[in-house]
């Protein structure tokens, strides 16, 4: 793990694992604001497929649904998640995984 990464993690919010979690259960998708490593602030709508955790930092594997693209999304950067019950998705890892990384093939990035 790189070691700036890990000077940099924050704690993510304590309802945000919940509002996952009931993502995850019903399936459906998730909007949130989102600060990226270079501090600019996005709105998102994401089709979360699972969680990665590499030590100290929790990542979010999604697909961004306006972008069309498999992404990682660190959980301390995460703010005011809520649950978008009208957009439903299908859950597909293997799917994300190729999708992934044919986006590193292209050159394009994996995270958020």
């Amino acid at each position: 793990m790189n070691a700036r990464v890990v000077a940099d993690v924050g704690e993510p919010p304590e309802e945000l694992l919940a509002v996952f979690e009931r993502a995850f259960r019903e399936q459906v998708c998730l909007a949130f604001a989102y600060r990226d490593r270079h501090g600019e602030a996005t709105r998102r709508v994401v089709e979360p497929h699972g969680l990665l955790v590499e030590s100290a930092v929790w990542y979010v594997l999604a697909r961004d649904v306006e972008e069309a693209a498999a992404r990682r999304f660190r959980m301390d950067r995460i703010r005011r998640a809520r649950l978008v019950s009208e957009r439903p998705f299908t859950p597909d890892m293997a799917g994300l995984r190729a999708q992934a990384e044919a986006q590193r093939a292209d050159g394009a990035p994996a995270s958020g």
